[in-house]
């Protein structure tokens, strides 16, 4: 081949390419020719500012999308299979930006001064933790994928440091953090940013002016979170666009060109192949891909991949988005978990988009092709329950997999709730330990209570299930933290503002048993407590239990561990401990409990207690602000407003029953200082809060379905109180019995719902037929 021409190559690697097996036909359609040294063009020298300075590589422009236009060089080096794609994409929106920064020059400084004593604290933090260990080993850092927001910062860094001072800032990163080989200085630092720093770091370091906007990426792309893959991006790139419209073309054109890859390399013929999968997150993905990329950069890219890479059958008549979500069913798509990684292994995994929230969020990517597993990290044997930290590496997840089965609706939503307000202690909320979460503990307390002393005829787990179980869920999480801790898997922040209910069950459990297993040598709960600060530190306002638990549900594959607990469980026990999907939070749940109920309405009447605490804490004014009464006579006199409300409170109050629901209200009456508000019936008070609490409506509805979908045929009675939408307090007598004398009081008297649209009266006729 050395001998032979540039056109005289391609035509015999066109050739041979159709007889080839499919891996091989992709290189040999990647394979570089010789670069043309007589005709330097302008594209080229664009191009070659991808390339890291002073990295020398010897490589030949290609054939960018397989169709002859290659106007646009990419060179080989950076990665053995180029992303010509996103280079071309990338290069585009380079050429449509406007020349000036959004920074003067006085904030890009001090930023780069920031950045630069982070990798120097981060460094020194490192060392000081190892101190004590015989053999220091460099820490990995998963270098597959990183944000749009650390990138840019490093190409600022990289723009305002000497050449020298750049390397030397990267060599000190690397006496703690080992870089990956084959990866370019620049996506390392980035990398290690991304994994390392806070989510909002990079928020409280910019000026003030940037640092809130309906649109992250409208701030140039300094808060933009959008995931950018190695395997479909150029590691050395020196700037990027500013534009919305350029990130979000950049960031879909790496998406997409990962996708393919992956697809690529998972490929096999099977049944049902060319069926395209009727799955709503195979739409969405496709369905976004499509908007962001334009009818012809979609089209023009997933014609090339049908040509060369993956070439369906000559008789199959497909569009180019079926195509695609066909392929998707090879590319491993994990449900997001309740987590943020910050320090993902160099294993294989999903890909990733943690900047998406919701149910169609992307695990991370930590290995991407062309970047080899260092040596000496392998699996060890006997791990039979650690999900190697949420499923990001070593865990072979299908892209059929049902989200319900490792999370319920209840898990799935707040997860996303959690997640759009985590910061550094994990997604708790600031106004952790306030006086109203000090008073909602103690009705969740009592709660509690009350509903354990209901259920003390249940058939409950034996001691011997709960040993057994306390015995292997122990040895799993010491050593599945102990691999954390070595760097051998991804290390992950829990969410701590909510948790599953049955992962505090679990909690629960060691709690009680491991002191009489530590004759066998296993730790206690203090002991793995301190082993998971090593790396993850406990909020103050965090109990141990709690910390515990948010461990497991970080870590723990659900569907290995319920598959572990089979043998050690009867099946009964076994479906009331993992069918509770229900979740709490930590701002209103007592930091230490013990024998926590199992029925099913005994979780659901904690879980909505839970989360109606949460939205009428919400709705509370900020301490020393004060509540006026203009603030809510617009909603007060407002009847259309209040009826569309009212439908979840109906609910709320029914469910809870007028006890537990009025002594609710007292306690976020007592936070008011609106006069207006404390004239008003419970009903009214509470459909106020609502409306203050800013919480969408379409997540009360949505939690109100799900609510009733797992409540409907449960023998419980229901009948709205009279005056229940009577707007002022009925003068007579008090409305709530003392507390020591709270009971799950039944409401007299039935009220006709001719409030309510007609749909709406269909379904509290149904709720008042069955029982609950």
């Amino acid at each position: 081949m050395a001998g032979l021409s540039n056109n005289n190559y391609m035509k015999c690697c066109s050739g041979v390419r159709s007889r080839l097996p499919l891996q091989i036909r992709a290189a040999v359609l990647l394979a570089p020719s010789a670069i043309d040294a007589r005709a330097p063009s302008r594209e080229a020298s664009v191009t070659s500012g991808l390339v890291e300075p002073g990295r020398r590589v010897g490589g030949r422009p290609i054939d960018l999308l397989g169709d002859g236009h290659s106007s646009v060089s990419c060179q080989s080096g950076i990665l053995e299979n180029c992303p010509a794609f996103s280079v071309q994409v990338l290069k585009e929106c380079l050429e449509k930006e406007k020349a000036e920064s959004l920074l003067n020059e006085e904030e890009e400084k001090g930023l780069v001064k920031c950045a630069v004593e982070a990798v120097e604290s981060m460094a020194a933090g490192a060392a000081q933790r190892m101190a004590g260990e015989s053999a220091q080993v460099p820490m990995e850092v998963a270098c597959g994928s990183c944000t749009w927001q650390w990138l840019k910062l490093v190409t600022l860094v990289r723009h305002r440091l000497s050449k020298l001072k750049f390397n030397q800032l990267i060599e000190t990163a690397e006496t703690i953090f080992r870089k990956p080989p084959g990866i370019s200085s620049s996506w390392f630092l980035a990398c290690l940013f991304y994994r390392r720093l806070p989510g909002n770091w990079l928020r409280h370091m910019l000026p003030q002016r940037y640092r809130a906007g309906p649109y992250p990426a409208s701030q140039g792309g300094w808060l933009c979170s959008q995931l950018l893959h190695l395997v479909a991006f150029p590691d050395g790139v020196d700037s990027l666009p500013e534009q919305p419209g350029s990130i979000d073309l950049v960031c879909a054109s790496s998406k997409l060109e990962c996708y393919l890859r992956n697809a690529l390399d998972n490929f096999r013929i099977k049944e049902g192949t060319w069926s395209p999968r009727d799955h709503r997150r195979y739409k969405n993905i496709v369905s976004r891909l499509y908007q962001s990329l334009g009818p012809e950069l979609f089209n023009r890219r997933i014609d090339h991949c049908r040509r060369n890479w993956i070439v369906p059958p000559p008789s199959l008549v497909i569009s180019n988005t079926l195509y695609l979500r066909c392929l998707l069913q090879y590319v491993r798509l994990p449900p997001s978990r309740n987590c943020k990684s910050i320090n993902s292994s160099a294993g294989g995994g999903p890909l990733a988009d943690p900047g998406r929230s919701g149910r169609d969020g992307l695990a991370d990517d930590d290995k991407p092709a062309g970047v080899d597993k260092p040596a000496g990290v392998d699996k060890p044997a006997g791990v039979d329950m650690s999900a190697d930290v949420g499923k990001s590496a070593d865990v072979d997840m299908s892209a059929d997999v049902d989200m319900s089965a490792e999370h319920g609706p209840d898990e799935l939503a707040d997860a996303a709730d959690a997640a759009g307000g985590a910061d550094r202690d994990g997604g708790l909320s600031r106004s952790s330990g306030s006086p109203v979460d000090e008073d909602m503990a103690r009705f969740l307390g009592y709660v509690l209570k009350i509903c354990g002393e209901s259920e003390r005829e249940r058939e409950a787990p034996t001691e011997a299930e709960k040993e057994a179980v306390a015995r292997r869920v122990s040895r799993s999480l010491v050593l599945a933290l102990q691999r954390w801790h070595s760097g051998e898997v991804s290390v992950v922040v829990p969410v701590f503002r909510t948790c599953g209910w049955r992962w505090l069950r679990l909690a629960d459990w060691l709690q009680e048993k491991l002191p009489g297993l530590a004759k066998e040598g296993l730790p206690g709960l203090p002991e793995i407590v301190a082993l998971g600060e090593k790396m993850v530190r406990r909020p103050p306002s965090v109990s141990r239990l709690w910390y515990v638990a948010c461990i497991m549900q970080s870590y723990f594959s659900g569907t290995i561990i319920r598959r572990s607990l089979t043998s050690l469980l009867r099946e009964k026990v076994l479906n009331e401990l993992w069918d509770s999907t229900q979740t709490v939070y930590c701002e209103n749940f007592p930091s230490e409990f013990s024998q926590l109920p199992a029925s099913k309405t005994s979780i659901q009447l904690i879980h909505v207690a839970s989360r109606v605490g949460r939205w009428l804490r919400l709705g509370l004014p900020e301490p020393a602000v004060g509540l006026e009464d203009t603030q809510y006579d617009d909603w007060i006199e407002d009847p259309a407003r209040l009826e569309k409300y009212s439908y979840v409170a109906d609910f709320v109050q029914n469910f809870l029953g007028d006890a537990l629901f009025t002594r609710l209200m007292d306690i976020f009456r007592a936070k008011t200082k609106s006069k207006s508000l404390t004239q008003l019936t419970n009903h009214h008070f509470f459909v106020c809060m609502l409306i203050r609490s800013k919480v969408p409506y379409r997540d009360q509805l949505s939690s109100f379905e799900t609510w009733t979908k797992s409540l409907l045929g449960k023998k419980r009675k229901h009948q709205p109180s009279p005056h229940r939408h009577s707007t002022h307090r009925q003068p007579s007598g008090p409305q709530h019995p003392p507390a020591a004398e709270w009971s799950m009081v039944e409401p007299p008297g039935p009220v006709k719902q001719w409030h309510l649209p007609l749909k709406k009266r269909v379904t509290a006729r149904m709720l008042q037929t069955h029982s609950f």
